[in-house]
């Protein structure tokens, strides 16, 4: 699972094409196992980061998605 989670460098395909962003998160659950928040809070770390880049990749702007709508939803992503 470490492979996939490419915080510290791009993966690249068979055909030497780098992915845009990280796409997975890799939590070693048997450091997190006896302390569930630890876990959650090392899971959700990642949120803000991957938000951001996702929003960067599609062009959207944060204050489209921090604004609610006419009808008083949030947008969905």
């Amino acid at each position: 699972m470490d492979v996939l989670d490419s915080d510290d460098e791009r993966l690249v395909d068979n055909r030497g094409r780098e992915q845009v962003r990280d796409n997975v998160q890799f939590v070693p659950y048997n450091d997190c196992k006896k302390d569930k928040n630890l876990l959650k809070n090392e899971v959700l770390m990642e949120l803000p980061d991957q938000i951001e880049q996702y929003c960067e990749y599609k062009n959207i702007k944060v204050d489209d998605i921090t604004s609610k709508n006419k009808s008083g939803l949030y947008p969905i992503l």
